[in-house]
């Protein structure tokens, strides 16, 4: 039997709104040397027994590519007969992206801790920066990217 399976690879970084802007950050003199030192938090989500990945970095963080995921769907016996990496649009509700915005991007800068800008306005890397209209709706988006992928294993079949 072939089954098709879809799992999350990471931020969309074309489409989303906070990828953009941290990469734009990145670049402004005013930011780019206090960012310098980071990288983008990727949900938060440390992969360990990562060596299959070839995006991760020495904290475990990084993005799943699609033909990495593939290689170690094969390498685990399963056989891929197609996969590719699709966007996937989500709408969410502003108290999720609050709660967000407080566990996640708000702590995911470690290095960031103690400095002027960050200690004075907290949000100024992550909320103030952005178009007030996108943040201000009640159910924002966010794109992520998404890995399709259809595949098969042979199943053994024991005999009683």
């Amino acid at each position: 039997a072939v089954v098709s399976t879809q799992s999350s690879s990471g931020i969309n970084a074309e489409d989303n709104m906070l990828k953009k802007e941290y990469e734009n950050m990145k670049t402004e003199a005013k930011w780019a040397d206090m960012l310098k030192p980071t990288s983008w938090m990727h949900f938060k989500t440390v992969h360990v027994n990562n060596s299959w990945m070839s995006t991760v970095d020495s904290n475990g963080y990084g993005y799943i590519e699609e033909g990495d995921y593939v290689k170690l769907m094969e390498n685990h016996g399963f056989r891929v007969d197609d996969a590719k990496t699709i966007p996937l649009k989500y709408v969410l509700n502003k108290d999720f992206t609050k709660n967000f915005f407080k566990s996640t991007l708000l702590t995911s800068f470690p290095e960031l801790l103690g400095t002027t800008e960050i200690s004075s306005s907290p949000n100024s890397l992550a909320v103030s920066r952005h178009r007030p209209n996108q943040m201000q709706m009640d159910f924002p988006r966010s794109y992520v990217d998404g890995i399709q992928y259809f595949w098969s294993k042979k199943v053994k079949k024991y005999r009683n």
